[in-house]
């Protein structure tokens, strides 16, 4: 992903934690507003955080994004971000990783500006677990990343991403915002 497109995530992810929803319309184990995950072994809770919904027809597109860098100018000197997308959402249950349904996660790290992101990952799933179109959204994921171009400060080849978990609300995006993050590639 272009840092340009990493910048408008993370301004909308801004917004989006902001959005209020009901405390009674989710899951009783998580809170709104949760975001995290296990990368390589190392906790992931990130303080931005969010849920971006296109609704165009019977497909809604929904991106899900955990952030380290809470500036969206990206002055953070280390960022860490994990962005999920599921290209044709009908409520809850399973959507496996596959390019040809746009359903994907990524794995990125920036530091000191110079942008690394991994392959966006084909295996792994997500599941929703809770869905309530216009308020929003919960569930689980995991997935193996491999950055095909390994080397440079990455620690490691592979991203192993478990444990992840999300309750958020969701900010709808406009179709000219949907258009510029969809036809933006996931990998690098």
């Amino acid at each position: 992903m272009p840092n340009r497109l990493c910048s408008f995530l993370l301004a909308a992810t801004a917004t989006a934690t902001l959005t209020s929803c009901d405390a009674n319309d989710g899951p009783s184990d998580l809170s709104l507003g949760t975001f995290s995950a296990t990368v390589n072994g190392q906790t992931f809770e990130p303080p931005v955080s969010g849920a971006l919904i296109f609704e165009s027809g019977a497909s809604p597109l929904l991106f899900i994004t955990g952030d380290t860098c809470a500036n969206p100018l990206g002055t953070c000197g280390e960022q860490r971000q994990i962005v999920l997308m599921i290209g044709a959402l009908s409520g809850k249950g399973h959507y496996a990783l596959d390019a040809l349904n746009e359903n994907e996660g990524a794995y990125s790290v920036v530091r000191n500006d110079t942008f690394r992101t991994y392959a966006s990952a084909t295996t792994g799933e997500i599941v929703v677990t809770h869905y309530t179109k216009g308020k929003s959204v919960a569930g689980t994921f995991a997935f193996t990343d491999t950055d095909a171009n390994c080397g440079g400060f990455a620690e490691t080849c592979t991203a192993t991403v478990t444990n992840g978990r999300f309750y958020l609300p969701i900010t709808p995006l406009t179709s000219a915002d949907a258009a510029r993050v969809r036809t933006a590639p996931m990998r690098r």
